[in-house]
């Protein structure tokens, strides 16, 4: 009985252990991902007059980094 439960508690620790490996390398990629889409946006709307007149907002680099990582 004991067994069981230490492999289960075993078992469990390795997922955990996995599943922070995986969160920190989705929060690395996203981190790149921001940095990267924050460049691209203001290369290519920093002197867009039009939409700074009209008041057009863009989508947060942060937000449109999670919808590609998914």
């Amino acid at each position: 009985m004991n067994t069981l439960l230490w492999e289960e508690e075993q078992q469990l620790c390795h997922y955990e252990a996995a599943r922070r490996v995986r969160e920190r390398e989705y929060q690395r990629r996203l981190a790149i991902l921001t940095v990267k889409e924050a460049q691209r946006q203001r290369f290519q709307y920093e002197n867009d007059f039009y939409r700074l007149w009209q008041r057009i907002t863009f989508e947060s680099p942060r937000s449109i980094a999670e919808f590609r990582l998914g």
